[in-house]
């Protein structure tokens, strides 16, 4: 769900972007590489009833994200395991 918070509390679909443009690589001083993401690409959907478009024009976009990664059903057999392990 992306919800995007304009002046009149009305909601926006995400625009699209251009994939980013190539990895950036540049070298630590003991010659390992390091790597990230170039820069975004250009913004190819952009108008008016996007996310891009509402904070072209000052308003508040708003990504509520909800992650978790926990394997629920794996913790009672670790904690078990481990208990077990102390014995």
């Amino acid at each position: 769900m992306h919800i995007l918070i304009t002046n009149d509390d009305g909601y926006l679909a995400p625009g699209i972007q251009i994939l980013a443009e190539s990895m950036i690589t540049h070298y630590d001083p003991y010659g390992t590489p390091i790597c990230w993401d170039g820069p975004p690409g250009a913004a190819r959907d952009a108008g008016p009833g996007t996310d891009f478009y509402s904070v072209e024009h000052n308003q508040v976009s708003v990504t509520p994200l909800q992650i978790d990664l926990s394997r629920h059903d794996s913790i009672d057999p670790l904690q078990q395991w481990l208990t077990a392990l102390d014995q």
